[in-house]
């Protein structure tokens, strides 16, 4: 077992648990108070489960786009191998990890912020993206882009 990949993988299901609480909430409430923060690193599979019960219990409220968040969260917690799962302390490269994850998600954008960007309607951003004129991934009905795509479009 890499003890510094384990803890980047714990610290990316952090931050992406993390923001889907900021987003809920407009950052108006916190997910990850100090105490939550150490405890995970001493215990993180009991930190993850707890804060994923938090972040649960707002399910019904979630919006289409932020099933790409479940979705890499599914995806980093299912790459950890049977004894990477446990409740040994994180290297302190989970720090590394989660602060990584947060510039990542920090850069993602839907289809309102690309239309006020490109300033084009929505519609005219969709259509884009399913014509492949904007990189994008479609989520269900949600297109997610990176705003850097968008920045770069924006300036030809």
């Amino acid at each position: 077992m890499d003890k510094e990949l384990r803890a980047v993988k714990f610290g990316q299901a952090l931050s992406i648990l993390d923001t889907l609480y900021n987003q809920l909430f407009n950052h108006k409430q916190q997910l990850l108070t100090k105490e939550k923060f150490d405890r995970f690193a001493q215990r993180p599979v009991d930190g993850l489960m707890e804060l994923h019960k938090d972040v649960m219990q707002y399910a019904p409220q979630f919006k289409p786009s932020q099933g790409y968040l479940f979705k890499m969260l599914e995806e980093i917690i299912s790459s950890l191998d049977d004894d990477e799962y446990t409740n040994d302390p994180l290297d302190p490269k989970f720090l590394y990890g989660y602060y990584k994850k947060n510039t990542d998600l920090d850069m993602l954008a839907g289809v309102d912020y690309a239309a006020d960007i490109l300033n084009l309607s929505p519609g005219t951003v969709k259509n884009k993206c399913a014509s492949g004129e904007i990189p994008a991934k479609k989520i269900g009905k949600t297109w997610i882009m990176d705003k850097n795509d968008l920045i770069k479009i924006k300036g030809k």
